[in-house]
């Protein structure tokens, strides 16, 4: 990979700003509440919910599904941006961010 790839940004301002609004707009943390409070129930209360409420319980469903796919987005943010910062940490050396990331390095070049 060229430096001059590397040194690109991925995302512009106004990107950044959509995704911001939109994880606000979706309730994220509306979600991640019932994704909680499912965690906090025993196998045989949701399994009771499940026959006693099923649309709420589809809705529990839904809302964990569109959870883990945000969090997982989140997760390949945050992996780019650990990578991006230690190439430019080494410089623009790709294999040697790499190595840095395996290793746990938390140093500087020179």
């Amino acid at each position: 990979m060229s430096k001059a790839v590397i040194d690109k940004p991925v995302l512009d301002a106004a990107t950044i700003e959509r995704m911001e609004k939109g994880a606000s707009s979706q309730g994220i943390g509306q979600i991640r509440r019932v994704c909680l409070l499912t965690m906090g129930q025993s196998i045989e209360k949701l399994n009771q919910c499940s026959k006693d409420e099923p649309d709420l319980f589809d809705e529990f469903k839904r809302a964990a599904a569109e959870f883990k796919n945000h969090a997982q987005a989140l997760l390949e943010v945050a992996e780019s941006s650990v990578l991006r910062l230690a190439i430019a940490d080494e410089h623009g050396d790709l294999d040697a961010a790499l190595a840095s990331i395996k290793s746990g390095k938390k140093g500087r070049k020179a």
